[in-house]
C-alpha cells in the first residue's frame, strides 16, 4: 500500500479537519499520519522521539445529548456519578455515536474503534529516521 508513496504533505494548522479536508480535495491522499503527542509514566516504555502508532484508535468526540427524564436514554448516565449519593441530574444521559467507516474496498460500516495497518508504523518510522529533537 506505501510502496507507491512518493510525496509526504507536512500541515501544521490548529484546524485539523479543515487540513484534512483541503489535502482531500487538492491531492490524491493513499493516507493520513497524524503526529501527536504520546506518553508514559514509565521511563523505559516511552521516550521522546520514539515513534508510538496504536493497534486502533476510538472515536470518543462525538455524543448525543439526551434531554433530562427522557424515555431513549444513553449508556453515560450522569446520575451514576452524583456525590455523596447516586440519583437523578439535570444533565440526564449521554449515547456515543458510532462514525461510519468509508473503504475502497468493502462496503461502509458503524465502527466505534479504528484499527491501524502495522504499515502505517513503518512509514512513519522512515519518515522520522533522521529528525533531530
Amino acid at each position: 500500500m506505501l510502496e507507491h508513496l512518493t510525496k509526504l504533505l507536512l500541515c501544521m494548522l490548529g484546524n485539523v479537519a479543515t487540513a484534512v479536508q483541503t489535502m482531500l480535495l487538492k491531492f490524491h491522499i493513499s493516507g493520513i499520519i497524524f503526529f501527536g503527542s504520546s506518553g508514559s509514566l514509565d521511563k523505559d516504555i516511552l521516550m521522546p522521539g520514539d515513534v508510538a502508532v496504536p493497534k486502533a484508535v476510538a472515536f470518543t468526540g462525538v455524543w448525543e445529548w439526551k434531554k433530562f427524564r427522557s424515555e431513549n436514554k444513553g449508556k453515560l448516565v450522569f446520575g451514576d456519578f452524583n456525590y455523596p449519593e447516586n440519583g437523578e441530574n439535570l444533565l440526564g444521559t449521554a449515547e456515543h455515536q458510532k462514525i461510519d467507516l468509508f473503504s475502497t474496498s468493502e462496503e461502509s460500516k458503524e465502527v466505534f474503534w479504528l484499527p491501524i495497518s502495522s504499515s502505517w508504523y513503518e512509514a512513519a518510522t522512515e519518515e522520522l529516521k533522521d529528525l533531530e529533537l
